[in-house]
């Protein structure tokens, strides 16, 4: 059976400083606990990152790190004056989770650069010295610790073997042979009866070899072999039984079993 292939990344992650260790109270009405996440810089102290690295209750979110830059990029272009919503940040992350925009708008409440709204208690109003904040925190570069975020979790890929259609299971048909019938057919039974002399239930009864025939049912048959419909009347133009005409036509004419013994046993008669 063929293995799952796991599917790992190769490239080495990026080294980061983590600056800052902190929790943010969830924004959700009927959210518990916290959210806890890190801010970080690069190696060079020129960029900052946030990421989510737990919480509390048992919502799921994506664990990627999230340059700032690419949050402050979600409130370019709106009017700060004025109330946002939590789903604003969403752009910022890659992962699709619904918690992500409402856990790292708390997050941004913590740091004191966002507000709750006084009518909307799930929006935020933005507070002002996002450039001030950033350059506080850089300034911790010097007492930083060296940060390895998580490895991502392998992906399982199944490689299922495709079935070799050529062992494909086909019907078994049985071929019947009439030959090799147990049951022989009505005609033969017919044409071994007459052989014999015995009567069959084909025909009636003293029909056999001994029967005798008159002229009358001699005639019968005769005119029978020739075409004569029900009436008694030739479907064709009267013929001399005795021309070699009739002769020709009555060896033309294929009679049926019956009509065969019969003949049969006028010409043994004879």
């Amino acid at each position: 059976m063929t293995q799952p292939e796991t599917l790992t990344s190769t490239s080495a992650p990026p080294a980061y400083l983590s600056l800052k260790v902190g929790q943010a109270v969830k924004t959700g009405s009927r959210s518990q606990g916290y959210v806890h996440y890190r801010i970080l810089t690069d190696t060079a102290q020129q960029q900052l990152y946030i990421t989510l690295i737990g919480n509390d209750g048992d919502g799921c979110y994506s664990k990627e790190i999230v340059p700032f830059d690419k949050i402050e990029q979600c409130l370019h272009g709106i009017d700060t004056s004025k109330p946002i919503a939590s789903k604003r940040f969403q752009p910022a992350f890659i992962g699709k989770s619904a918690n992500n925009a409402g856990f790292l708008a708390a997050i941004l409440r913590a740091e004191c650069l966002l507000a709750p709204a006084p009518d909307a208690v799930h929006q935020h109003t933005v507070q002002p010295d996002w450039p001030a904040w950033k350059t506080a925190l850089l300034t911790l570069a010097l007492k930083a610790e060296p940060y390895q975020p998580e490895p991502p979790k392998p992906r399982i890929r199944s490689t299922t073997p495709v079935p070799d259609s050529s062992h494909d299971h086909k019907p078994f048909i049985v071929q019947h042979n009439p030959a090799e019938s147990p049951i022989p057919s009505v005609r033969a039974e017919l044409a071994a009866e007459i052989l014999e002399g015995t009567p069959t239930a084909h025909a009636p009864s003293g029909a056999g070899l001994d029967a005798e025939l008159d002229d009358a049912e001699m005639e019968c048959l005769q005119r029978s072999a020739l075409g004569a419909d029900g009436t008694g009347q030739p479907d064709e133009e009267d013929v001399d039984l005795n021309s070699p005409a009739a002769t020709v036509k009555l060896a033309s004419k294929k009679p049926r079993p019956g009509q065969r013994a019969q003949a049969r046993t006028a010409e043994k008669r004879s």
